[in-house]
């Protein structure tokens, strides 16, 4: 027997209910990183640049970056606002852009 939560096959034994949430986190989190990673690369930044606009070290971005430390809810309500999307796209498990994108000298951040 087995069952499959949120897309990761869990086989006998079936999980408890902290295994569960334990997978789901983990996928939500790997979903919302990899969103971030791909809003910010269509405009030409980098982690610095939103290092710099959340008042972050970059060495927090890159954690985040490499999925160590989920995104912040505040983080994500931020960044969708920087990318000028909503925060629920940036959760979405597929998420495809639908405008054209503000370029790094569009949103202020120069061209370092």
């Amino acid at each position: 027997m087995s069952c499959v939560v949120n897309g990761v096959r869990f086989t006998e034994p079936l999980p408890n209910n902290a295994d569960m949430v334990t997978a789901l986190h983990t996928r939500f989190a790997d979903v919302v990183a990899a969103n971030i990673r791909a809003e910010t690369g269509r405009r030409g930044m980098h982690q610095r640049d939103i290092a710099r606009y959340l008042g972050l070290a970059p060495s927090r971005i890159s954690e985040r970056w490499r999925g160590i430390t989920a995104w912040s809810l505040d983080d994500i309500d931020r960044l969708a606002e920087l990318f000028s999307i909503t925060p629920q796209q940036l959760c979405a498990e597929i998420h495809a852009p639908t405008a054209p994108r503000p370029t790094r000298v569009e949103l202020g951040l120069g061209l370092d």
